[in-house]
């Protein structure tokens, strides 16, 4: 039953569109350091990296979120367009179906991290 929710191909495809617009936005770094925020409460962070971090982690949100609607999109239009072969219909629903919910599941994760390194940051102020 656990089978039923893994496809690889699909969180692949939401991580090879996501990352290469962080680095287009300048924000990747900025990205990898809301995790170590988040993680670590021994370094101090300046002002600014925690709030580029913030910016950072709601950046790829809304970037995981989009992806994930955009390859939805198209998954059912290549899923309309062969048609011809109804016995294949539910399995590639369902296949397109998990895009969505893996992007739910990275937005989740992301918020928490988000919410940490907001919270360092109000702590600091």
């Amino acid at each position: 039953m656990l089978m039923w929710y893994l496809d690889f191909p699909s969180l692949f495809l939401i991580l090879l569109l996501t990352i290469p617009m962080l680095f287009a936005t300048g924000l990747f770094r900025d990205f990898l350091r809301g995790f170590s925020i988040a993680v670590s409460r021994k370094k101090e962070y300046t002002m600014i990296e925690m709030k580029r971090a913030l910016l950072a982690l709601h950046t790829t949100m809304k970037l995981v979120s989009c992806i994930a609607i955009l390859v939805t999109i198209v998954t059912i239009v290549l899923i309309l367009v062969t048609l011809d072969t109804p016995e294949a219909l539910g399995p590639n629903m369902a296949v397109a179906c998990l895009v969505p919910l893996y992007a739910v599941m990275i937005d989740v994760i992301l918020l928490i991290f988000h919410a940490k390194v907001k919270t360092r940051l109000i702590e600091k102020e």
